[in-house]
């Protein structure tokens, strides 16, 4: 009984390490890490982890996630995107303190909160990542047992503004299936697309 409860513990950690690692065709070589469910239902989720554009929630918003999502029998894919390198200005606070439950307070909330050439620029090259992701998991699906109708965006935070705005720039090919954003503000930029769109 005591073996076999140290194998179970030695083997716990296992479940959700990666089976996979690609890097994608875009600059500086981002990449995705593949999670796969023993008993696949055909469904795959792009995580699209927070952390202010700066860094990368691994832990809580990819690795944890896509233990979640595998026991319901959903693929999850972990995408490491661009980040901005510039350092934080001192006077910022993150997240931004904005109601996001509600569309008309939209436009407040920044995945961005720095609009320079630099901060747009890599808001533009995570969502270049984004899309590269769906691609390759499109790619992959006969091979990873997924639905090519079946992929989707999950962004937690800043990811969620990765994810609008690769999912608003896409093509057929990269567009996903559906897209959900947890606590997700996005760029303002792309709010003024929204509004935009909405009042034509």
């Amino acid at each position: 009984m005591k073996r076999f409860a140290l194998l179970s513990m030695l083997f716990l950690p296992l479940a959700t390490m990666a089976q996979k690692q690609y890097f994608l065709p875009e600059k500086d070589k981002p990449m995705i890490e593949v999670y796969l469910p023993q008993q696949p239902n055909g469904c795959a989720v792009v995580l699209c982890p927070g952390g202010a554009m700066r860094w990368l929630s691994w832990e809580n918003d990819v690795v944890k996630m896509a233990s979640f999502l595998n026991e319901h029998g959903i693929a999850a894919i972990g995408l490491r995107y661009h980040l901005n390198k510039a350092p934080m200005p001192q006077d910022m606070k993150m997240p931004p303190m904005v109601d996001v439950t509600h569309p008309e307070a939209f436009p407040q909330a920044d995945a961005n909160p720095i609009h320079n050439a630099s901060g747009d620029s890599i808001i533009q090259l995570a969502a270049l990542d984004a899309k590269a992701a769906i691609r390759m998991v499109r790619e992959h699906a006969d091979e990873w047992h997924i639905s090519k109708d079946k992929i989707g965006f999950l962004g937690f935070s800043a990811g969620g503004g990765v994810a609008i705005a690769a999912t608003m720039s896409a093509d057929n090919v990269e567009r996903p299936d559906f897209l959900c954003t947890n606590f997700g503000p996005m760029p303002n930029s792309t709010c003024m697309v929204m509004g935009k769109a909405h009042t034509n």
